[in-house]
């Protein structure tokens, strides 16, 4: 009987840390996008402009500090002292030569992002762009990007769609999200 009730308890809280995972990604704006068209395992998508905050590498391994300056700016650490609400995903453009952090800037602020208060965070504009997206959860180690991104080219070329750039990365969870609960996604150009 206690193994039974043990059983019950875990299912219920793993469901209510699901459920609760779920809750918090959903109470944040997202980048808005519309699906193209669905393919065997991907999503063609069509991205209008993006206006976004964005902070390169510094240093060997500085995730936590680009994150943290992202954070600043949108938390009132820039010219304006204005806060900015945080949105979902955080991208990474993690080509080499970039290592590149940006949040998504609220449709609200239109063109009118407050100016950073230093030279680490520059307020900029992607351009509107049909992407393929492969969804994946797990992780968000290098070793998995770069094998989601690799299956995702695969997906492309077996479908005959030509890419048009590298791949960036989006990550929508606060980090105690568990892993297997985790939406991430990569997103690579195509024609």
């Amino acid at each position: 009987m206690k193994l039974i009730l043990l059983s019950a308890l875990t299912v219920a809280g793993v469901a209510a840390l699901l459920v609760a995972c779920g809750a918090t990604r959903a109470g944040y704006e997202s980048a808005p996008y519309k699906v193209a068209r669905n393919e065997s395992g991907f999503e063609i998508r069509d991205y209008p402009a993006l206006q976004v905050a964005s902070t390169k590498r510094a240093g060997i391994n500085d995730r936590d500090e680009r994150f943290m300056r992202l954070f600043r700016y949108i938390s009132g650490s820039n010219e304006s002292k204005q806060k900015i609400a945080m949105t979902t995903p955080v991208f990474m453009d993690q080509t080499e030569e970039r290592q590149e952090m940006m949040f998504v800037l609220p449709e609200s602020l239109g063109a009118s992002a407050p100016a950073p208060s230093g030279d680490a965070v520059s307020v900029k504009t992607i351009p509107a762009r049909k992407m393929a997206v492969l969804r994946y959860s797990g992780s968000d180690s290098r070793d998995k990007e770069q094998a989601m991104e690799k299956q995702l080219r695969a997906s492309l070329a077996a479908a005959g769609i030509q890419t048009a750039g590298g791949a960036l990365f989006a990550y929508y969870d606060p980090p105690w999200t568990p892993s297997f609960a985790r939406r991430n996604e990569v997103l690579i150009p195509v024609q």
